[in-house]
């Protein structure tokens, strides 16, 4: 048996830029940069709008009646189900934590950008069921630090969202809060299961050949083709067996706010960029459910708040706006974006899946 017979798949692969663009991380020392080259402190705003449902898991599965019990769900998704993985929520309310928000936007200017990361993939035989299989083990070789309070020559990515790297590690410029479900709904729908991808075996039948083809550029499985993200498509409810899940019903709005120190404008751009600011990239995938199609949002009425130089000699604080415009047209200018990247992520989030496994079809 193979998987010949199952359809597109609702996914494609950035290209991997091979060495990274280093510059010296700021710190968190600096006050305002200079006149030619300033450096920004301050908070971006915004707002984040679902394009799909949206599922981020509490973690537990709990009773249909506490979910009820919230006055939150649209009680005609309600069915005869008893239990539901919940949605995450803080103080009562559905949230996206800062965490998955550094992680989506993480990835997408890790895309976008000569991330200074490389991936390594090495195959080991290993018996599952009597069956003779090839078990893939990723290895991430990473930036080396020094020793503090040496400042590194890291890639961008690494500047603004921080890296770990043995004994040393570097916080980081970028700062993310919990963005709360400010308008919506939420509702209960029943998916499809999800596992593990497969690139190497089947772990329920180790005969069946997988989908390791798909992510790797060679036979011996010795390079990775690229960095996997999904599309844009619809989900479909299916009959059991399924998951049931609380999600965020589609046009939910959540509050977005990101803490920043000592950015340069060109650092600002990339991220506005990752954000959709000038729309090369208009949505974003964040949440579990991406293989059905859950969790595309798009950010929206983005602005930036800083601390103005005068600050710093001022009883007072001084905030200023900052153009976004200026921020994204310096981003684009310099040398920091990858290219290729940017625009094979920008076909994948442009072009929707043709085909998402739902409904009728449980084929992946």
């Amino acid at each position: 048996m193979t998987d010949e017979p199952v359809r597109e798949k609702p996914y494609d692969f950035v290209p991997i830029a091979d060495n990274p663009t280093n510059n010296i991380a700021a710190g968190h020392h600096l006050l305002a940069g200079s006149t030619t080259n300033p450096r920004i402190s301050g908070i971006l705003c915004g707002t984040i709008v679902s394009e799909s449902l949206v599922s981020i898991a509490s973690g537990y599965v709990i009773p249909m009646d506490a979910i009820k019990g919230y006055g939150d769900i649209e009680m005609a998704s309600i069915g005869k189900d008893q239990l539901v993985a919940s949605h995450i929520r803080s103080g009562g309310q559905r949230i996206i934590p800062g965490s998955s928000l550094k992680g989506a936007i993480r990835s997408v200017v890790e895309a976008i950008t000569a991330s200074g990361m490389q991936f390594t993939p090495k195959a080991k035989s290993k018996t599952v069921k009597k069956q003779t299989v090839l078990e893939i083990k990723n290895r991430v070789s990473n930036q080396q630090l020094p020793a503090p309070p040496a400042l590194p020559s890291i890639s961008l990515v690494n500047r603004l969202f921080g890296l770990t790297s043995g004994r040393h590690g570097y916080q980081g410029q970028c700062s993310f809060y919990d963005a709360p479900q400010v308008h919506g709904t939420g509702r209960i729908f029943r998916r499809l299961p999800l596992y593990r991808p497969q690139p190497d075996y089947s772990e329920g039948d180790p005969s069946i050949t997988t989908n390791w083809w798909r992510y790797f550029g060679d036979s011996e499985r010795k390079s990775y083709i690229g960095r996997k993200f999904y599309r844009v498509g619809k989900s479909q409810e299916v009959l059991r067996p399924y998951t049931a899940v609380e999600a965020c019903s589609i046009g939910s709005a959540f509050t977005f706010t990101m803490h920043f120190n000592n950015l340069t404008e060109i650092e600002l751009g990339v991220l506005l960029i990752a954000l959709g600011a000038n729309g090369q990239i208009p949505y974003m995938k964040i949440g579990g459910g991406k293989p059905v199609s859950f969790g595309t949002v798009r950010f929206t009425n983005l602005s930036i708040t800083a601390l103005s130089p005068e600050s710093y000699h001022s009883f007072d604080t001084v905030s200023q706006e900052i153009d976004i415009a200026t921020c994204v047209t310096r981003a684009t200018q310099s040398n920091e974006l990858f290219e290729s990247g940017l625009e094979k992520l920008s076909a994948i989030m442009t072009q929707p899946a043709t085909f998402t496994a739902g409904g009728e079809e449980r084929l992946y």
